[in-house]
């Protein structure tokens, strides 16, 4: 059975990260005042958008069930990221959103065998899950100027929420059962973000250091891969159908997103 903590790859992966991160952050505040680097700091807030995300080992054992599902609908999550100067062309970023998607999906199951086409009671799926993932990471930023571009990388953890319920409506026509709930409760899951964005300064804001900036757009690639038991209920007490062949899998959360919105200064009046 998959526990829902960490692997013991993702925990070596994020130590190494950390330690990498750790020793770019010291060396950077030893060259300057880490006030000063705060108040030059800036805060950004907007909406993340995934256009097509969730995928991993669940999702394709999850469509054979009869749903004919690949990804999750469409998230729309709040973010925000704190960005701190680390000197030259580096800065350090803190990373946050919150992530929320649902699923209802309808369908039948037919059983031919005994040359009789027989039909399982309507089924009702539904998945719920939630995500906050909170990444820490370095950026490489251009000279300032109106225009400015930066890429990173971060890494961090993320708390996720999953509760998949079914119900089945009718009689069926065969010896045909499934669990009300399938998986349900809390897991902690890896998570890792590439970035590559543009900002946009206001002229008012440059010359009065006002607290809106300016704007932001990012193309990031979020992966989240959230692991435990999905299908140990419906295995060990579905009947009328084919289960998956393990208990564990692994829903890949994130996905390809574009995020837009306010530049805000963290020492702005």
């Amino acid at each position: 059975m998959r526990s829902t903590l960490l692997s013991g790859f993702h925990r070596r992966v994020l130590t190494l990260f950390s330690l990498l991160l750790l020793t770019a952050t010291a060396s950077a505040v030893q060259a300057q005042d880490t006030t000063q680097a705060l108040a030059n700091g800036a805060l950004t807030i907007g909406l993340e958008l995934f256009p097509s995300n969730g995928g991993g080992s669940f999702m394709r054992s999850y469509a054979m069930l009869g749903t004919r599902r690949q990804s999750l609908p469409l998230i729309v999550a709040p973010a925000a990221t704190v960005h701190v100067p680390l000197g030259g062309s580096m800065r350090l970023t803190l990373h946050s959103s919150y992530m929320s998607s649902t699923i209802l999906d309808h369908y039948v199951l037919y059983d031919t065998s005994g040359g009789m086409l027989r039909q399982s009671p309507g089924i009702s799926d539904e998945l719920s899950i939630t995500a906050v993932p909170i990444l820490a990471g370095i950026d490489l930023v251009s000279a300032p100027a109106q225009f400015g571009s930066h890429i990173g990388i971060e890494a961090g953890l993320s708390i996720a929420n999953v509760d998949w319920t079914t119900t089945s409506q009718g009689n069926s026509g065969f010896d045909f059962f499934r669990p009300i709930i399938n998986t349900s409760g809390i897991s902690i899951a890896p998570a890792f973000r590439l970035v590559a964005g543009v900002t946009y300064d206001f002229d008012k804001a440059r010359a009065a250091q006002t607290v809106i900036r300016g704007l932001y757009l990012e193309a990031s690639y979020l992966t989240i891969p959230v692991s435990r038991d999905f299908f140990a209920t419906l295995r060990r007490q579905g009947r009328g159908f084919t289960p998956p062949d393990e208990d564990d899998a692994t829903l890949d959360l994130g996905g390809p997103s574009l995020t837009f919105g306010l530049v805000i200064n963290l020492a702005g009046r």
